[in-house]
């Protein structure tokens, strides 16, 4: 969670509530520069600054980074787009090739929809490589060695993979609608002989395409923002209860879940909810109130995994 003070405080999130949640780790903000990207490698935060024309990375797994940095030259504007004082962090994912020298890529994607990654060769002095993956891209995310994106072209959404180990990219299937966003869920279906996986795509204000095991179209006639994409039941209930979106509603104190035909409550919170998430792969929902107090569950059980409140011990540490 990003501090005022532009440090990171990661708190660890227990498997059961009835399990204590260890120490929170503080990492204090960069001596220079402003954060554009931070991503979680395991136990360790990498950390993506701007300091002039550069660009260095903190904290990135793999022995070319090891304890130190690397900078690397910041690309023209009209090269790869970004800029400092978004006010939110761009999406960026990591990966070690195997092999003799151990390339590290590091994948961002910028303000404008490129898809970038740098190549780091296990050779100290050794520039690292710079390639645009895709552009017009509406999503990404990553599973293990393979990050997924969402492509626009046209009148289509293309969702495309790319291999880290080559950098060698395909496509996996096209949707019929020019979306202007994407959201995956988790890794189950991206891999199978099925190719079900579940991704939502924004086909304008108030609809959303929804492709996994079947295909809806999702309506939002009284707005919300949306939080994510969940699978439902293998077979679901009569009515409803399958694949669905997560949406936090105008009012910001509901969360909802939604499909072509139910609209379920998640979440009724007494105070406003100022931010909320859905992390599809670890099934945790978690958002952040009015009061600063911060709650992480899962998805189907309403006692919470984690709950800081502002002031106390635990929050402080």
């Amino acid at each position: 969670m990003p501090q005022l003070d532009g440090g990171i405080a990661l708190y660890q999130v227990p498997k059961s509530p009835q399990i204590e949640p260890g120490k929170i780790r503080m990492q204090k903000a960069p001596a220079e520069g402003e954060v554009l990207a931070v991503r979680v490698f395991r136990k360790t935060i990498g950390v993506l600054t701007a300091q002039g024309m550069q660009l260095v990375f903190y904290g990135v797994p793999g022995t070319r980074f090891g304890a130190s940095h690397d900078r690397v030259p910041r690309p023209d504007n009209d090269v790869l787009q970004v800029p400092v004082g978004l006010g939110r962090w761009l999406p960026m994912f990591h990966f070690v090739c195997a092999g003799k020298n151990k390339v590290a890529r590091v994948v961002l994607l910028d303000q404008k929809r490129r898809l970038a990654v740098w190549s780091f060769v296990d050779v100290r002095g050794t520039p690292p490589s710079f390639d645009i993956i895709a552009e017009d891209v509406l999503g990404v995310t990553q599973f293990g060695e393979t990050i997924l994106y969402a492509k626009l072209e046209r009148d289509h959404t293309r969702i495309r993979r790319c291999d880290l180990n080559s950098l060698q990219t395909s496509e996996i299937v096209s949707a019929p609608v020019a979306g202007r966003s994407a959201i995956f869920g988790g890794p189950t279906g991206w891999f199978g002989k099925d190719g079900d996986g579940l991704v939502a795509i924004q086909a304008n204000d108030t609809e959303w395409w929804l492709g996994g095991r079947t295909t809806q179209i999702i309506n939002l006639p009284g707005g919300g923002t949306v939080l994510g994409v969940c699978r439902g039941p293998a077979r679901p209930v009569a009515g409803g209860g399958g694949d669905s979106l997560l949406i936090l509603q105008p009012g910001r104190k509901k969360i909802y879940r939604v499909d072509s035909e139910v609209r379920s409550e998640v979440v009724d919170s007494p105070a406003g909810i100022a931010q909320a998430t859905w992390n599809p792969q670890a099934g945790y929902l978690a958002w952040i109130t009015n009061e600063r107090e911060m709650f992480v569950r899962h998805l189907d059980v309403e006692e919470p995994l984690l709950h800081v409140i502002p002031g106390s011990r635990e929050h402080d540490e």
